[in-house]
C-alpha cells in the first residue's frame, strides 16, 4: 500500500494508521517535495503524482496496486491512480480519507454505491 500524508505532514502522520493495517501488506508513504532545504515543491498535482509513481516502481514494477491519501493527499492519490490506468495497470484500490474530490472529478451518486 503506497499512502500520500495530508499537505505540509509527513509520512510519520500515518503511522498509527499503517500500523492498523495487515501485518502481511507493507505500507510506503511518500515525503512532499520542498518541505527539507534545497528542495524545490512539485509545481502540480500531476507532477507530484509522477514522481511518486516513479518511486512505488523502484518498488514494485507491476500491480497489483493499493494507493491512498489523507486530506489534500487524496488528490496526488487520484492522480495516482488515474496514470496507473492510462498506463495499462490500474490500481485495485484507491483510498482516500478525509478528502475532497478534485475539480471535475466523476463522483459516483449514493445509489450507485449502495
Amino acid at each position: 500500500m503506497f499512502l500520500i500524508p495530508a499537505a505540509g505532514s509527513t509520512p510519520l502522520s500515518l503511522i498509527r494508521l499503517a500500523r492498523s493495517l495487515h501485518a502481511d501488506r507493507p505500507v510506503y508513504s511518500f515525503m512532499f517535495a520542498g518541505l527539507e532545504d534545497g528542495q524545490a515543491p512539485h509545481d502540480s498535482i500531476e507532477s507530484m503524482a509522477s514522481a511518486y509513481l516513479k518511486e512505488m516502481r523502484t518498488v514494485q514494477k507491476t500491480g497489483p496496486w493499493f494507493v491512498g491519501g489523507h486530506c489534500f493527499g487524496g488528490n496526488p492519490a487520484f492522480e495516482l491512480a488515474r496514470q496507473l490506468e492510462a498506463a495499462g495497470d490500474p490500481a485495485s484500490a484507491v483510498i482516500v480519507l478525509e478528502s475532497m474530490p478534485p475539480p471535475g472529478a466523476a463522483v459516483p451518486e449514493q445509489s450507485e454505491i449502495d
